[in-house]
Formats: structure tokens, C-alpha cells, sequence
């Protein structure tokens, strides 16, 4: 037997969006039953026209509309949050995730989303006011859903370009311009579970390589700045209406590289998890001196992150969903001192949230 490859679309890949997360498979369609023979009688013009009236309406009935919209709402509460006495650290966040889709054709589709988070309790590492709401960073994409696939074994490519624009407090503190995000993912079914694996850069550009703070209505604090510390190395200057920050810096870009899994235990109950971990490179380059860690290298900033997460999720009717996870994200992907497993919330340590449990409610037009 030969075996079908479907090659679609390898040139559009810079075009392309990475599907991320777990792609919902469109169900086969049921075998078509042949027509029996009608029995010949006459038909007169006005049941002839009704009856293609009708199958018309039904076709109309049946064609899927390109234009998609969702919204997911969840509450993440951190680990902090169940510890009890005085290393009890609090924290409840909710997200609102808005999108809107466009299937330009059966396997291309753009898209626009944001997210909006709500900080209902806030931990002692979020310098923010309780009940504090901030617009996340709004991003345009275009995703391929199948650039190549492998009818036999049912392994498949997609791939995409996402751009994020500076709705967010933090990019706008960072002048960032825009950035922008080429991925793939490459998935194949093995049994009742799908495994995928997707590569992702990040690239930010922005019109400094140091964040600046805005001195407008400030003139007193602006005037003389922050000066240098020996210790943090951190100093500010005022540059005309702004106070820069050159020791801070900010990342340029990062590499992702996530394994993940899904299980459709029965019908509408799913179980997934994934693992990434991502390489961050800054925008500051600073040579290793007396004040800068034992662990410090010199050259470009950078910093790693491990985020691991479990989930259950439930397709309670077509456009609605609920599901519930456990999560972890570290800066110290392999242990304080990086020799070591990833930290973990009340592990030999205090709680500051690392950890956290969620739960979602998604609902789809």
C-alpha cells in the first residue's frame, strides 16, 4: 500500500502562527449512504422548486461560519495561600482571555487576543494594591494547522507568527515596540494519548536598551535620580523628561522548548500536561566583577524558567468547558544552587508562590 503524505502550505510557514496547547482534532465524517432510487412520478414545478428550496436552507444551515470567539475565565490561587502562621502567603489572581478568530481557509485562521488580570489578593512579591486590574499585551497571529502531515501515522506540523503589541504597563515601562513570535509544533498520536513538542522564539524590539520612567508630574523626584549602589550595581539618570534605568536592562529575546501530553479519558473528559523550559537573553552585557555572584557568568543577562503544569478539563456542552490544574514556574529550573531538581513550593522552603492551583471556566461561540 502506498503511503498518502499531505503537503500543505510549507511556504506560508512565515506566515504562520504555532496552535499552542492542544489542538482539537475535527471528527470524521460519517460514511455517506447512497440514495435509494426514487420511484419515477411526475413532478410539478411547484414541488420540484420546493424541494430545492429546502435543500438549499439546509446547506446554508449547515455551512460553519469562519468568524470564532471565546472567552476563558480563571482564578489561580497560589500555594502561599494554604500555608498557615506567619510564612502564610496569600495569593488570588483571576484572567480574563478574550479572542477572536477567522478561518481564511480550512487549515489558515487569524486571530486576535488579550488578557486582562484581576490581582484579588496579592502576595508579598507583588507590589501591588489588592483588587489592582492590568491589561496584558494584545497579540495578532496567523497559524497553519497542518503545513505537513502524515496520514498513516497521523503525525502532523502546524506552525505560525504571532506579533504582541505594548498594551501592558510592564512593556510600555520597557519601550517596547512590538514583538514577535515564530513557532512549530509537531505532535503525532500514540495509542489514546497525543504527544507534541513545539519550538518557540520570542523577540522583543523596543527604542532603548534600559526601561526610563516618565518624570511628568514629578519634577522633584526626577530632578537628581538614583545614584549608583555598590552592592545592586542599579543607578538612574535624568535625560530631559526622563529618569533612565541603565542597570536594569530588560530580556531581547528567548528560546521555549515544550513536551506535552493529552488523554481523552472518555467523551469530553481530557487529562494533559506539559513541561518547558525557557532561555531568556537581556539587552545589558556587564563583565563579571567583585560585587557580581559566585553563580554569575559575565557577558548578556539571562535567565532560565521551568513552568511544569497537570490539568483535568471537561467539555460540559459544545460551547462550554471547564477545567481545573496545577502548576509550577521557577526562575531556578534545576535547584537554588543549579545543580539540583526544580524548586518546588513547601519543599525544605518557604512558600512565595511558585505553585498554584486554578480552575477555568471556557465558553466558545
Amino acid at each position: 500500500m502506498v503511503t498518502r503524505s499531505t503537503y500543505s502550505g510549507l511556504v506560508f510557514f512565515c506566515g504562520s502562527l504555532m496552535v499552542l496547547g492542544f489542538a482539537t482534532s475535527a471528527g470524521a465524517q460519517a460514511p455517506t449512504t447512497p440514495a435509494k432510487k426514487p420511484v419515477q412520478v411526475a413532478a410539478t414545478s411547484a414541488s420540484t422548486a420546493t424541494a430545492t428550496a429546502t435543500a438549499s436552507d439546509t446547506e446554508e444551515a449547515e455551512e460553519k461560519s469562519p468568524f470564532s470567539a471565546s472567552l476563558v475565565v480563571e482564578t489561580s490561587v497560589g500555594f502561599g495561600t494554604f500555608v498557615s502562621g506567619p510564612q502564610n502567603n496569600s495569593r488570588v489572581t483571576t484572567s480574563f482571555s478574550p479572542r477572536l478568530g477567522y478561518a481564511v481557509t480550512d487549515k489558515v485562521s487569524l486571530g486576535l487576543a488579550t488578557a486582562l488580570s484581576w490581582y484579588n489578593v496579592v502576595d508579598f512579591g507583588t507590589p501591588l494594591e489588592t483588587n489592582t486590574m492590568l491589561l496584558g499585551d494584545t497579540s495578532l497571529s496567523v497559524s497553519h494547522s497542518s503545513i505537513y502531515k502524515h496520514d498513516d501515522s497521523g503525525f502532523n506540523l502546524a506552525g505560525g507568527i504571532s506579533a504582541s503589541l505594548p498594551t501592558s504597563l510592564r512593556s510600555q515601562f520597557n519601550n517596547k515596540i512590538f514583538g514577535l513570535r515564530p513557532s512549530l509544533t509537531a505532535s503525532i498520536p500514540v495509542g489514546p494519548v497525543k504527544l507534541s513538542y513545539t519550538l518557540a522564539l520570542n523577540k522583543n524590539f523596543m527604542t532603548t536598551s534600559t526601561p526610563t520612567l516618565s518624570c511628568d508630574g514629578f519634577d522633584e523626584e526626577c530632578i537628581e535620580g538614583r545614584p549608583e549602589d555598590a552592592v545592586l550595581g542599579y543607578e538612574a539618570q535624568r535625560q530631559g523628561g526622563e529618569v533612565t534605568l541603565p542597570g536594569l536592562g530588560f530580556p531581547s529575546f528567548s528560546v521555549s522548548n515544550r513536551l506535552a501530553a493529552s488523554w481523552g479519558i472518555v467523551e469530553g473528559l481530557t487529562l494533559s500536561g506539559s513541561v518547558t523550559i525557557s532561555n531568556g537573553f537581556g539587552v545589558v552585557a556587564r563583565e563579571d566583577d567583585e560585587f557580581a555572584s559566585v553563580n554569575a557568568t559575565p557577558g548578556r543577562s539571562q535567565s532560565d524558567v521551568f513552568s511544569a503544569g497537570l490539568g483535568l478539563g471537561y467539555q460540559i456542552m459544545k460551547h462550554l468547558a471547564v477545567g481545573t490544574s496545577v502548576g509550577v514556574s521557577t526562575a531556578r529550573p534545576f535547584g537554588a544552587a543549579g545543580n539540583g531538581f526544580f524548586v518546588f513550593d513547601g519543599i525544605g522552603r518557604a512558600s512565595d508562590n511558585i505553585a498554584s492551583w486554578g480552575f477555568s471556566l471556557t465558553g466558545s461561540l
